[in-house]
């Protein structure tokens, strides 16, 4: 899949990965949980981060949000993570 998207009302907190590659084929699994005392998120957004892997650094969702997910253009899955495009984002209440 393209994609690892955390289902509606949980963000994404954190990354397996496997092995001591570099490659998005060594992310294994991802650990999603739900905000305390929240009801749903809100305001989905997905993010352009097409050129933020092309360097090193940190990057984030804009305002506040929270992380829920990402999805990777073609390529392999050994890749670098420089073929992460999109951010997905979103605000909870």
């Amino acid at each position: 899949a393209n994609h690892c998207t955390c289902k509606a009302g949980y963000y994404l907190n954190g990354l397996y990965r496997s092995g001591s590659g570099h490659g998005l084929g060594h992310i294994e699994k991802a650990r999603c949980c739900k905000p305390k005392g929240t009801v749903k998120a809100l305001n989905y957004q997905d993010v352009n981060k097409a050129a933020a892997f092309d360097r090193h650094g940190w990057h984030s969702c804009p305002n506040n949000q929270f992380l829920r997910g990402f999805y990777r253009s073609g390529g392999s899955v050994h890749g670098g993570l420089y073929h992460i495009e999109t951010f997905k984002c979103a605000n909870f209440t």
